[in-house]
């Protein structure tokens, strides 16, 4: 499979959904692209009988990397809704281990060969190992989207959500306090850096240490 293109072309999810809603510069799948019934965490649209027959190849891992607030949510709704699954703490009710809750629902869905985007702040490398490992255990395409947005922005941002969706303040303190930047080295196949600005989101693929260093040939 192809670098994941954030515009994403329509592959049927096993899960969808998000919070909050912000414009983007493209467009994203509307809701009613496909049924969606929420079950611990995931959201589940309906499918075709061709895409229940999908296979391991070509699945692909997203990990979000980005405080509370910074478009995360927005972003899986707009550019990646159509083609991954999602998987998200935010959705999870009444569970007492999220983390292994995560685990279970990325592994479900990778088993039945689609890819999944994992909606969290999983802010260092010690929150995104387990994921990474298992993305690679099970032959996905690892990638992590870097919502590097500032926490001014943040607090801004949450300041307009309202009910369960607003977050206490402290809690982006706490998770910028602890975010580590993603590094490929960690294990990804691909690292994007995106930026929510005014008119949308902007993203942009970070080179491999390698590529960046390398020389022209003589």
């Amino acid at each position: 499979m192809a670098a994941s293109n954030p515009a994403s072309t329509r592959v049927a999810c096993h899960c969808g959904g998000g919070r909050g809603a912000q414009s983007g510069n493209r467009r994203g799948p509307t809701r009613s692209e496909g049924q969606q019934s929420v079950a611990s965490g995931c959201q589940r649209p309906a499918l075709g009988a061709s895409e229940r027959g999908a296979n391991l190849t070509g699945m692909e891992l997203a990990i979000f990397v980005g405080l509370q607030a910074s478009g995360k949510s927005t972003f899986y709704r707009e550019r990646l809704s159509a083609s991954h699954a999602l998987v998200s703490k935010d959705l999870m009710r009444n569970v007492r281990d999220k983390n292994r809750r995560q685990l279970a629902l990325v592994r479900a869905a990778l088993r039945e060969g689609r890819s999944v985007a994992v909606d969290n702040t999983n802010p260092s490398p010690a929150d995104r190992a387990p994921l990474i490992g298992l993305g690679r255990e099970l032959g996905a395409r690892v990638v992590a989207y870097f919502f590097d947005t500032a926490v001014p922005g943040c607090l801004a941002r949450n300041a307009e959500r309202q009910g369960r969706a607003q977050v206490p303040p402290v809690a982006i303190f706490t998770a910028a306090r602890r975010m580590v930047a993603p590094r490929l080295e960690e294990g990804f196949d691909a690292l994007y850096r995106v930026h929510l600005q005014p008119e949308g989101f902007r993203v942009a693929e970070l080179p491999s240490p390698k590529s960046a260093h390398s020389e022209p040939n003589p």
